[in-house]
């Protein structure tokens, strides 16, 4: 079996890492040959995850900035589409190279832009495989039509599933889902985790408003009204589209208002949050949409309390009061009010990201993903 994953990377963020670690699990199967090919090349720190995890990796059309179409003027915005078109055929030519070489049985994409460069054939299947939530009436008609082409539909949770499903993406049935999974194997899940001195927290999204930045900074501020010593780091990437640089700057004027310097630090765009983690009593996910985040699997592993929004997949594991906590939406009082409950109840805590490990453990591992990977192209392939 051979398996394509068509990228056209910007960020490389969680569901990037999943991807990349997939298709390694997959390529080490007997019978099962994966390559990553992506539009662009552009993103560094993409690619070098790639190579680091010996995946192979094609590029259509190497760039030094990859080639982004959203934009908030909606005149630009639709130039670029225009601009896109014109440059499609280009792509496909060489997207039909590597089709001639490779003999895919499956192509695996998680967007309609990558899902509508595949050629039509009889000879592989179309694999959407939706790694984020969405609300289904917010799907443009054009995003519509192109999922229309999949063959297959692939959620990462139950919730992307129950999205594709109101979004009359396909049948429910027919939308399987195929979780992430992390190897706890890893030396890092395994050292000894140091206890804090004073309260420390993570926060880790992308610098965009739907990751809820602005909502640690509040539960900062509410803590140091309160007398609560405490330290918080807000780690992300800064992006070119989505408005993140103009909402990183905002984030940082915010610290600056609120006099948060010696409470807050910024580690921005790096590549291992996981030291962070790691140190930290709490993960807080404030974040407006999800599909099944990846940081607070990690968090999980590395027995950090979660502490989130109830959005996407986020209840799919975060289980409130048994492997975390989920607060009331956004709602900074809720969750100081849950903090102060972690502080006052340190053996519940303790029970809690012991619960949280052993749910990792039994249902996230990287066998139960790739089992269920092949069971569903397999099935697929006979039909």
């Amino acid at each position: 079996m051979n398996i394509i994953f068509l990228e056209a990377v910007q960020d490389h963020g969680g569901a990037r890492k999943s991807t990349i670690e997939l298709a390694k699990r997959l390529d080490s199967e007997t019978g099962i040959n994966t390559l990553i090919v992506d539009f662009y090349g552009s993103n560094k720190d993409f690619i070098k995850d790639v190579e680091q995890n010996m995946v192979q990796c094609r590029i259509l059309d190497k760039r030094d900035q990859p080639f982004i179409i959203q934009d908030k003027n909606k005149l630009k915005e639709l130039s670029n589409y225009l601009t896109f078109f014109a440059e499609r055929k280009k792509l496909q030519n060489k997207l039909h190279k590597i089709i001639d070489d490779f003999k895919p049985d499956f192509f695996i994409v998680n967007n309609s832009k990558t899902l509508s460069l595949i050629p039509e054939s009889a000879n592989y299947k179309k694999v959407l495989f939706a790694r984020g939530w969405f609300i289904p009436s917010q799907i443009s008609v054009k995003d519509k039509f192109v999922y229309k082409k999949a063959d297959i539909f692939m959620a990462v949770s139950q919730s992307t599933r129950q999205a594709l499903f109101s979004g009359k993406m396909a049948p429910l049935d027919k939308i399987y889902v195929v979780k992430n999974g992390i190897d706890l194997n890893n030396p890092f899940f395994k050292e000894p985790k140091k206890e804090n001195d004073t309260l420390t927290i993570i926060h880790s999204g992308s610098f965009i408003a739907e990751k809820g930045h602005h909502i640690t900074i509040g539960i900062s501020k509410k803590l140091k009204e309160l007398g609560i010593p405490h330290k918080i780091y807000l780690t992300g990437k800064v992006h070119q589209a989505d408005g993140s640089p103009e909402y990183f700057r905002e984030i940082k004027k915010q610290i600056v208002d609120f006099q948060l310097e010696d409470y807050i630090e910024i580690i921005a765009n790096t590549n291992n949050i996981l030291p962070y983690m790691k140190q930290a009593d709490l993960f807080l996910h404030p974040s407006d949409t999800e599909g099944l985040p990846r940081v607070i699997m990690e968090a999980m592993a590395l027995k950090t309390l979660v502490i989130a929004n109830a959005v996407g997949g986020v209840t799919d594991y975060v289980l409130d009061g048994f492997t975390g906590f989920i607060a009331d939406f956004n709602n900074i009082d809720h969750y100081v009010e849950l903090i102060q409950d972690v502080l006052n109840h340190p053996e519940r805590k303790k029970q809690i990201v012991e619960n949280a490990y052993a749910l990792i453990q039994d249902c996230y591992s990287p066998d139960s993903q790739v089992n269920e990977m092949k069971r569903v192209l397999y099935e697929n392939m006979k039909s």
